[in-house]
């Protein structure tokens, strides 16, 4: 399923065949880095295609998306893509992620991997694990966390976390660097003053920590340009 800020996106041709890369920016209220992001997503999906000039062209795949979808002219609405979420720990200090790629570069956020489709929940856990820390065993499900993105009146994202602890072995070799970034283990008193927080990591932690949690909560994040820039640190 076409993710839904991408598809804000595809629905800017609409009406035309062929725009501009930085118009599509503007009109979608992106900067360059994550329209760009998002522009490369739909074209390695067959969505648009990229001709001369910083031009981009809408594909018959793409027409047919916008079809199905009431031929764009209604909010296209994406169900919460469900995501296994890791608060992992060894004693006081929690494994967290530095975003390196696009969206939120630079943003401190909790290792996280989308569920396959069919894929068992504990299956996926082991497998986050092992993708994002480099490490084998079975983290334990404590609820679900969903995270809403808007900006300003505009949907962006819709994630449906099941959130997973897992106490880290003291004599473990977590891996320093994925694909999303690099791991960095943080104190659990420095992560109130991490550099650039993602929205919802204190909440997560808070959420993680509350023994009177409930099994499902959600919280609603209002996005700026600011949070899409380049580190500044």
């Amino acid at each position: 399923m076409i993710q839904g800020a991408a598809f804000r996106i595809l629905h800017l041709f609409v009406d035309v065949d062929t725009l501009g890369f930085a118009e599509i920016c503007k009109k979608a209220g992106y900067g360059t880095d994550l329209g760009g992001y998002y522009l490369r997503s739909l074209v390695q999906d067959g969505f648009l295609r990229k001709v001369d000039r910083g031009q981009y062209s809408i594909t018959p795949t793409g027409r047919h998306e916008l079809t199905v979808t009431n031929n764009g002219r209604h909010t296209f609405v994406v169900r919460p893509r469900l995501t296994v979420l890791l608060v992992a720990n060894i004693g006081n200090e929690y494994a967290t992620l530095e975003r390196t790629v696009q969206p939120y570069i630079g943003a401190r956020e909790w290792p996280a991997c989308s569920v396959l489709h069919g894929e068992p929940m504990d299956e996926a856990a082991e497998r986050t694990l092992k993708l994002r820390l480099g490490l084998d065993g079975q983290p334990r499900f404590i609820g679900f966390y969903r995270r809403i993105d808007i900006i300003g009146e505009d949907f962006f994202d819709d994630k449906l976390f099941a959130v997973h602890t897992f106490e880290i072995p003291k004599d473990a070799i977590i891996t320093e660097r994925v694909e999303t970034g690099k791991v960095l283990l943080t104190d659990a008193t420095d992560l109130m003053t991490v550099h650039r927080p993602a929205k919802s990591l204190l909440d997560i932690f808070a959420y993680a920590h509350n023994e009177q949690r409930t099994p499902y909560t959600e919280h609603t994040y209002e996005l700026s340009e600011a949070d899409f820039a380049a580190s500044d640190s």
